[in-house]
């Protein structure tokens, strides 16, 4: 009759506790299914043995620890490393997130971007090709065509003045602006001033009047008050010979050109 109160008693009879070889609590997937977890072992170390069924329950990786996404974001923004080797960051219209590759590099989570190249790295001429690090810090070759490559940049002449973007032609969308320009212009070319690539925006007229005899006549003219910037309007004079003196001509208003 003993032997039947165990079966009564099971987990409560310390005396039948050895009936069970294995020690063991464990839900049969036979009779509960393929996602009966098993509840540990008992062996007086106070660990539980490894798992037999059910889904494993692991803790995050770094993938898992990106901000929510809440709908909107800045385009290009970077969101966070997708895994070892890509990356997640805002589409154009920042209403989604996109991944991009950075195969066989891997993703900086500090700087947010795959590391094959620095962001901040300039431009450099390979062979006849440009090699730039994109937003993704990615490299980029671009082929530069038949009039190659030079000081980190393709070499173009978009306007047709024969003077090369790469080299000396610091404006190459105006055949106007050369190394070879002699000329003063009243208006500015794209914002600039300096149409013959020196770097300084030189006026035409860069002082008062001021007449006086010299090289065989009267030189001098200039501005009856402030001296106005390129492409300002000005008082201006002119300076005349009379009766063997230089002075000055009634004033004009004039634009200040410059090159």
């Amino acid at each position: 009759m003993r032997a039947l109160g165990c079966i009564v008693v099971v987990a409560l009879a310390p005396g039948c506790w050895p009936d069970f070889p294995d020690s063991r609590f464990h839900l049969d997937a036979s009779v509960y299914g393929d996602g009966a977890v098993d509840v540990g072992v008992v062996d007086g170390s106070g660990g539980d043995a490894a798992r037999d069924k059910g889904p494993s329950i692991e803790g995050p990786g770094p993938a898992d620890l990106r901000p929510d996404f809440s709908g909107t974001c800045t385009p290009g923004q970077f969101i966070a490393c997708a895994g070892a080797k890509s990356l997640e960051k805002c589409n154009a219209t920042g209403d989604g997130l996109v991944t991009v590759s950075c195969i066989p590099f891997e993703c900086n989570p500090v700087h947010g971007y795959c590391n094959e190249c620095n962001i901040g790295q300039p431009p450099k001429c390979v062979k006849d090709a440009l090699e730039t690090c994109s937003a993704e810090g990615l490299l980029k070759t671009t082929p530069c065509g038949p009039l190659g490559c030079k000081a980190g940049e393709c070499c173009t002449d978009t306007d047709g003045d024969t003077y090369l973007s790469c080299a000396d032609d610091c404006n190459d969308n105006d055949k106007l602006v050369n190394p070879a320009q002699t000329g003063f212009f009243p208006t500015a070319s794209d914002n600039s001033f300096d149409y013959n690539c020196d770097t300084v925006e030189e006026q035409e007229f860069p002082s008062v009047a001021s007449c006086a005899k010299g090289g065989g006549g009267c030189t001098g003219a200039g501005w009856t008050a402030t001296v106005p910037a390129c492409g300002q309007s000005g008082s201006f004079a002119d300076c005349v010979d009379q009766g063997g003196s230089c002075v000055q001509q009634a004033p004009t208003t004039k634009v200040q050109r410059c090159r």
